[in-house]
């Protein structure tokens, strides 16, 4: 639709269904619109008729709402149930923040008998941690890659603790498990797998100087505008 734009695609060479987002055109805006504190958490009721554990940032439950609601979910199960691949599902950036609920609501529309692998670029974070513990129960693996100073995995921030990010019902937190790029993201390049609690602050939390650059620069470039 005109508000975001993803696809299903079945690779028969892998073995693969893949649901796939992409980023905003527009993510100096958000940027702004996060630093700002314009974001509202609350339960989320997906295209499969599910309400989410936990809370989700209302934009993010309306960006992705507005794509499941043309059959994304229910499309992408009979995709799965009909060739028994594995199913996959990846989004950079806003386009990530659709992904993770997709990857929810499959899981969810399939009443538990698809649980997709989810790999997210740049996500910031969705929703609480009620909710980034549900999601780790409906996913098969999830991994989160994150690059240096990128700084949309920093927003919207999370509420601090003692030391590290609280775990309340209106504090955004981060799925799992992150998967920490410190510097370039090239074939070979090295990485570190975070500890798996979502908010590990020797990773990307560990960052100060944070960078909208970083944000594009996942494996060569991954932002662009859509197809015409």
């Amino acid at each position: 639709n005109n508000k975001g734009f993803g696809y299903i695609g079945v690779d028969h060479t892998r073995g693969w269904v893949v649901a796939a987002f992409k980023g905003s055109n527009d993510t100096a805006d958000w940027i702004e619109d996060f630093t700002g504190g314009e974001f509202t958490f609350k339960s989320c009721t997906l295209p499969s008729g599910t309400t989410t554990a936990g809370h989700v940032h209302n934009g993010f439950c309306e960006y992705y709402s507005d794509l499941g609601e043309m059959g994304m979910p229910t499309d992408f199960v009979k995709a799965v149930q009909s060739t028994g691949y594995t199913p996959m599902v990846t989004g950079h950036s806003l386009g990530a923040a659709a992904a993770v609920l997709m990857a929810y609501d499959v899981y969810e529309a399939s009443a538990g008998d698809v649980k997709p692998e989810l790999y997210t670029y740049g996500l910031p974070r969705v929703g609480d941690h009620t909710f980034s513990q549900g999601l780790g129960s409906r996913v098969e693996l999830g991994y989160r890659l994150t690059h240096n100073r990128d700084v949309i995995p920093h927003l919207p921030k999370c509420c601090p603790g003692l030391g590290k990010c609280a775990t309340g019902s209106a504090c955004p937190y981060h799925t799992a498990t992150e998967v920490f790029y410190a510097e370039d993201m090239d074939d070979g390049s090295s990485y570190t797998i975070c500890d798996g609690s979502g908010e590990d602050n020797s990773c990307s939390n560990g960052q100060v100087d944070l960078s909208a650059s970083d944000h594009c620069d996942y494996f060569g470039g991954i932002c662009g505008t859509c197809c015409k």
